[in-house]
């Protein structure tokens, strides 16, 4: 069983040399040490993704994407939407020995049309208090690391920071390894749809609206939205 442990945390305002001074958070930057059964532990740091870090991603996603037999597993992002997402999202990266290893995205511009919640037909005012957990792949090499989970445990206590509501991500129906990940996580279906043009896509949500009330002492205060939040800060 792989096991995950936060060795060490370090709070500052995140990378604001990269993203100027309207976003912070102090989940990251952080090292961290992860196991697996088979392998050595390792110990990783995970902060946030700079703008000239997109052809490492880019190379890192095209390994990822070769590795896979069954294309309909997983979908590319485009250059041009992983680049509007350096500037606009959260993006993390996994780093071993300053080697990029492992991606996320997290959407959380409320306007983007990679926004899950317009595709669950929700009101502009629920899609403001949503995020979306967009693409995440992992170097073939760290597979069993557990770092997918890492990644969501990470992006939840983000987006509850944020102020956001709802978690909602896609998986292929096909796909066990992520979806088990992400219903061991919190995750539950909330829809199937065929999106990126005809492949089959379960939607799923998680509710983040009991941390954030559990943080701040059962208080049932109006949540602002995310990017509200974030130019607030």
């Amino acid at each position: 069983m792989a096991k995950i442990e936060i060795k060490e945390k370090r709070l500052r305002n995140y990378l604001t040399d990269a993203y100027g001074d309207n976003r912070r958070t102090s989940i990251l930057p952080c090292l961290t040490v992860i196991s697996k059964s088979s392998g050595p532990d390792l110990t990783v740091g995970v902060r946030l993704c700079k703008q000239d870090e997109l052809a490492d991603i880019l190379a890192l996603q095209m390994m990822v994407d070769g590795s896979i037999t069954n294309k309909e597993l997983f979908v590319c992002s485009a250059e041009e939407a992983l680049n509007e997402a350096l500037k606009t999202d959260i993006c993390i990266g996994v780093y071993l020995n300053n080697c990029l290893i492992a991606f996320t995205l997290m959407i959380i511009n409320p306007d983007s049309p990679e926004n899950l919640g317009y595709h669950l037909k929700y009101s502009r005012e629920q899609c403001m208090k949503c995020v979306t957990y967009d693409t995440t792949f992992v170097h073939p090499d760290y597979k069993g690391y557990s770092i997918q989970r890492l990644l969501i445990s990470l992006k939840d206590s983000i987006a509850v920071e944020l102020g956001a509501c709802e978690a909602l991500a896609t998986v292929s129906p096909d796909n066990m390894v992520s979806l088990n990940n992400l219903k061991a996580s919190g995750f539950e279906i909330a829809e199937e749809k065929q999106l990126y043009g005809t492949l089959n896509r379960y939607i799923m949500r998680k509710y983040l609206l009991k941390k954030i009330e559990d943080q701040e002492g059962g208080n049932n205060a109006a949540i602002p939205s995310p990017r509200n939040k974030l130019k607030q800060d």
